[in-house]
């Protein structure tokens, strides 16, 4: 096989693996914010979705509910709420469909993984294999894939991996700059995280010598690549403005991003997160941040020692603290929670695929593979664990959710007109997979019910004061009372 068909499976490879990890939430029902989300925008008119260029992503349906009033006008990301859109015009209100569409942009963000590290490693390709096989088992994105409503977390990475895959293409292959801006423009508009693709270029480039010094060779070929980006952030945070009133949305606080100690503080809270139950298979082993910083160092003594040329520890020095400054430069001031840090993460595993790959120079192809296959070991033993206990977790709610919604439309199935259905205590999980409670009054609406239970019927308890809180695991059974009132007149 040549090489064009090696890469060509290994895409396959990459793509089939991370779609398969999740495959068994094609059988899932929604979960919580997808009712709400796909309410929101259910039998709008086509005017409605060119609105959300200039409006929140999901109108006031956050401030309605009353949840949380920072988070009423804070989300300019029409994308994801379009894809949305397709899904429901192609599927109906069946949920395979939107898990189809997940668990694909999930496996689109491996294959970039790979092709971006096929590109750096042009004969070393099992670390790129490896990378790309890391990510897709990683249980960063065990919270998020599952989810429909957070999808756009996934969809974000995307397009910040392809952006700076068509740098690197346009630096290093001479292609053209124009699929940069393009996918830097498709991420603005799916989520604001989306703008540090741009400190990453410049990372990149500043690293590789692109920008400096700045001849007139480096200032024309900067121009080409940055210059059409001045226009699209001018009209980005023009409609931001017109949305909020400011650039800043309305969520997280600015000053926050002023403060060098939320920044400091940042840091070892994000590191401790990589060892927690949720993201490491082994959360009791003592300090283990110490030993993954130890193993850190050796590895970088050991390079070293070996005399790695200088365009090694560059890309070391870029995927490494470069990287991480970049991507976290938009999430340290807001709320801490794992899903904010599939970038850094997969910067992270970048990082050692890249550091493995320069120890191994000079091995030949099975010494390769094998020290890959190595590594992929230890990463399934330590990683695809907690992987799998949130996709067990999330089977469980989703069997929860529908057990709820089966049992309210089976118990109103012949209500006389004018009956109103008081429902209360119904259970509500608060840490991810997040299910129900404050949702239930959109999951009982059109398109998910021809009933229309509630629009036709008082159903009260739609915010998390009124819930039960479950405990630390999701119940097999669950506290549901329904109490029928006749109003109709005598």
């Amino acid at each position: 096989m040549d090489s064009r068909g090696a890469r060509r499976v290994c895409i396959a490879v990459s793509f089939g693996l991370a779609f398969g990890v999740y495959a068994t939430h094609l059988n899932d029902y929604f979960l919580a914010d997808d009712f709400d989300l796909v309410a929101s925008f259910y039998g709008q008119p086509p005017s409605y979705f060119f609105e959300l260029l200039y409006h929140n992503e999901s109108g006031e349906i956050w401030k309605d509910l009353g949840i949380d009033p920072s988070l009423g006008r804070g989300y300019l990301r029409p994308l994801k709420i379009w894809l949305m859109k397709l899904d429901l015009m192609l599927w109906g209100a069946h949920p395979l469909g939107f898990h189809v569409t997940s668990n694909a942009i999930f496996a689109l963000d491996v294959v970039l993984v790979f092709l971006i590290l096929d590109l750096l490693l042009p004969k070393q390709r099992p670390f790129a294999l490896l990378g790309a096989g890391v990510t897709a088992i990683h249980p960063i994105f065990s919270e998020i894939v599952p989810f429909v409503a957070t999808r756009e977390s996934t969809l974000a990475t995307l397009f910040v991996l392809c952006s700076f895959y068509a740098l690197l293409r346009f630096r290093e292959r001479g292609a053209s700059p124009v699929g940069f801006a393009g996918f830097y423009s498709l991420g603005l508009l799916t989520k604001e995280s989306t703008v540090a693709a741009l400190l990453l270029a410049l990372g990149w480039d500043l690293v590789r010598g692109h920008l400096w010094p700045l001849t007139p060779a480096a200032r024309r070929s900067a121009l080409r690549l940055y210059g059409p980006l001045l226009p699209i952030l001018a009209v980005y945070f023009g409609l931001r403005w017109i949305a909020f009133g400011n650039f800043a949305g309305g969520v997280g606080d600015a000053g926050h991003y002023l403060s060098a100690t939320a920044f400091l503080e940042f840091h070892p809270r994000f590191l401790s997160s990589l060892f927690t139950p949720e993201l490491f298979a082994f959360p009791a082993l003592p300090y283990a941040e110490l030993w993954a910083l130890a193993a850190l160092a050796l590895g970088l003594l050991a390079l070293w020692r070996r005399g790695a040329e200088r365009a090694r520890w560059l890309e070391l020095l870029f995927f490494g603290p470069i990287w991480y400054l970049c991507s976290i430069s938009v999430f340290y001031g807001t709320y801490f929670v794992n899903r904010h840090h599939t970038l850094p993460v997969v910067g992270t595993l970048l990082f050692g695929a890249l550091l493995l790959a320069a120890l191994a120079r000079g091995a030949d192809f099975r010494r390769q593979a094998a020290v890959a296959a190595a590594a992929f070991v230890v990463a399934l033993l330590t990683l695809l664990p907690p992987t799998l206990t949130m996709i067990r977790r999330y089977e469980a709610a989703s069997h929860t959710v529908a057990t709820i919604r089966a049992e309210i439309e089976h118990a109103t199935a012949h209500l006389p007109d004018g009956c109103t259905v008081l429902v209360t205590r119904v259970p509500q999980w608060t840490r991810a997979p997040w299910y129900f409670g404050w949702a239930l009054r959109s999951a009982l609406m059109k398109p998910f019910t021809d009933s229309d239970l509630a629009n036709r019927c008082l159903v009260i308890n739609p915010r998390n004061l009124s819930l039960t809180k479950t405990p630390l695991a999701i119940p097999d059974d669950f506290d549901l009372r329904l109490d029928f009132h006749d109003l109709s007149p005598e």
